[in-house]
């Protein structure tokens, strides 16, 4: 997922060793510093992160993982290398994204309360507001079920449903267009949940694109008290999850945090679609939160509640990390990103588009231009910082100016007046059959 400023970013590189012995390696992690950075190497680049592989087994791949916070939001970069001294071309991998500098989340309420720590969303706004406003990307907005219609979801990424007990049709689809066009949906379950408005409003066939959610309710699963304190007997425990998801990532090695404390005294009983897929379950193998995409958008669903009624989550040290990184995987389009591996498949004459920030060399990118934009041509400043410039194709009704000078690995970034040196950028790689 996109990272988001002040947030803890995990990047997991895939390491093949295509030699016959077993090889040792360092790999590293290093990304654009500032101009005065006394730690930066020739190239402005400054290293925050570094793992051993002991011993990479001839033909096998060796995923790692390495974290690091970026302070700032805009456009950042960097490349992950391995410190092989043969093939030295080959050795690095470039990247370069965009940091959310601010994220805006509508929370709608379904358990409001006057004592603040009884209400629905005081465990989860207490999480999302960890750190403090000045440094914090996230901004929660709180609105009652009554009133979601008419809240406005301008510059909103996400919208998160707190225990709602139903929602005006009109507000429904209010929501539908809301992740369609590209917005999230996240949804948390809890006592005030009405089942025949959820499976017909909000998972129902007969809905846009067969329905919001990525699973029909089937009926609630409850034991014993209400899981409020560790003396309320639970009915399941976290199980099996999916560690290579990117809300879920590190909670595997415990980097993140361990889920085999928290317990549930009741969840619902979902049952996913089959476009859906299930990133967690409990530890008698029911699904605890699915996901699946809606348009241009996600929608997820958590089969609990996100205060401490139904589970001990809350008060668990894991809750935050998996709500930070739940939220910033969710506050970013499923469809307007594209991904390195799916760039790769690509042919390398082949064009592609900017959007997707990751080229191979040799490749051929395009740029829309705006109707009725002033110029056809954009500047590039190339990593050897001479000047490339994106060139009008011969087709003028395309409105797309292409760029072929990518012989060089490496991240070029647009030459755009005014700007601070953190502007918009790509990264070009090796073309992988260099490798062999």
């Amino acid at each position: 997922s996109r990272p988001m400023a002040g947030i803890p970013f995990s990047i997991r590189p895939h390491i093949r060793n295509d030699g016959d012995t077993p090889r040792a390696c360092t790999i590293s992690l290093h990304v654009r510093a500032g101009g005065d950075d006394e730690d930066a190497d020739e190239e402005g680049y400054r290293k925050v992160a570094e793992v051993a592989n002991e011993s990479l087994e001839p033909g096998r791949w060796s995923v790692h993982t390495l974290h690091h916070t970026f302070h700032a939001g805009g456009w950042q970069a960097g490349y992950v290398s391995v410190d092989d001294p043969n093939l030295s071309a080959d050795n690095r991998r470039y990247f370069c994204f965009e940091v959310l500098d601010a994220v805006n989340v509508v929370a709608v309420n379904g358990a409001p309360s006057s004592i603040r720590r009884n209400d629905e969303l005081f465990f989860l706004q207490t999480a999302l507001a960890a750190g403090g406003a000045e440094t914090n990307p996230i901004r929660v907005t709180s609105v009652r079920s009554n009133a979601f219609q008419g809240a406005s979801l301008d510059d909103v990424r996400l919208v998160i449903l707190a225990n709602v007990e139903s929602l005006p049709e009109a507000a429904v689809g209010k929501l539908e267009r809301f992740v369609d066009r590209g917005g999230s949906l996240l949804v948390f379950l809890g006592d005030q949940a009405q089942p025949a408005f959820y499976n017909k409003f909000l998972a129902g066939s007969g809905r846009a694109r067969g329905g919001l959610l990525p699973a029909q309710l089937v009926g609630s699963v409850a034991k014993g008290h209400p899981a409020g304190g560790d003396d309320q007997p639970s009915v399941v425990g976290i199980g099996e999850f999916a560690e290579d998801h990117p809300a879920l990532s590190g909670f595997g090695s415990g980097e993140t945090g361990r889920l085999g404390a928290v317990g549930f005294s009741a969840y619902w009983g979902i049952d996913p679609t089959a476009s859906s897929r299930v990133v967690m379950e409990a530890d008698n193998g029911d699904p605890l939160l699915c996901e699946h995409v809606y348009g241009q958008g996600r929608v997820a669903l958590f089969a609990s509640s996100c205060d401490r009624d139904w589970s001990n989550f809350p008060v668990r040290p894991a809750f935050l990390p998996f709500v930070y990184r739940l939220v910033g995987y969710l506050a970013q389009s499923a469809g307007g990103q594209s991904s390195a591996s799916e760039t790769a498949d690509t042919e390398a004459d082949s064009p592609g588009t900017v959007a997707g920030n990751f080229f191979r060399t040799g490749q051929t990118i395009r740029q829309a231009v705006p109707v009725g934009g002033a110029s056809q041509r954009l500047r590039v400043v190339k990593p050897d910082r001479t000047i490339g410039v994106f060139e009008a194709v011969a087709d003028p009704t395309l409105r797309q100016v292409a760029f072929d000078e990518t012989d060089q690995p490496g991240v070029y970034r647009f030459d755009e007046t005014g700007s601070d040196g953190n502007g918009r950028a790509f990264a070009v790689n090796l073309e992988a059959g260099e490798s062999d």
